[in-house]
């Protein structure tokens, strides 16, 4: 009989210190409606020391995004990408094993995205003699109200005349009270 015996401990596995652990990255605070964004999830031992765990699914969950884990970095990080398509602002809430991490949850907020005619609205104000008064509402392509449009970029043009519009008969206002985020038309 041959007996082996080694005085040599195993390393003891790393274990997650949540209270280490971090996110990071601008996705957590800042996105626009329809366009990717992302965050990374730093994973942590008890001396602050990044893991690198083989999977991130059942041991890091997002909540307030359907945000899943994209790519996994050789630093430790965990690379969560998303899509948003509504504008406004919501809580993210990161949690390792069901713990939420510190800072958690964030504030998340996703501005509208880029103006697009098609989801844009004019309504006729009023009609005094030859002066035609309208309110243009900018939408993006997801139909979010686009609350500071710039006023400065509008054309006029008439479906329902030859005759042209020129520059000099068109005012364009930036509108205030009931009509603030709205820019107001007279020609």
């Amino acid at each position: 009989n041959i007996t082996v015996r080694s005085d040599r401990q195993q390393p003891a596995p790393q274990t997650v210190a949540i209270d280490l652990c971090e996110g990071r990255g601008a996705g957590l605070s800042q996105a626009t409606a329809g366009q990717t964004s992302s965050f990374q999830v730093y994973l942590r031992d008890e001396y602050g020391i990044p893991l690198a765990q083989a999977d991130a699914s059942g041991i890091i969950t997002v909540e307030g995004l359907d945000a899943e884990p994209s790519e996994q970095r050789e630093s430790g990080a965990y690379v969560f990408t998303y899509r948003v398509d509504v504008a406004g602002t919501r809580n993210v809430s990161i949690r390792v094993f069901g713990v939420e991490i510190p800072d958690s949850p964030f504030s998340l907020s996703v501005d509208p995205g880029i103006i697009s005619a098609a989801n844009s609205s004019v309504l006729s104000l009023s009609s005094v003699g030859a002066v035609q008064r309208f309110k243009v509402e900018g939408r993006d392509e997801h139909g979010n109200t686009i609350p500071t449009l710039s006023c400065n970029s509008f054309r006029a043009s008439s479906a329902t005349s030859d005759a042209p519009i020129t520059a000099a008969s068109v005012r364009v206002s930036q509108g205030s009270g009931p009509e603030a985020g709205s820019c107001i038309v007279s020609v």
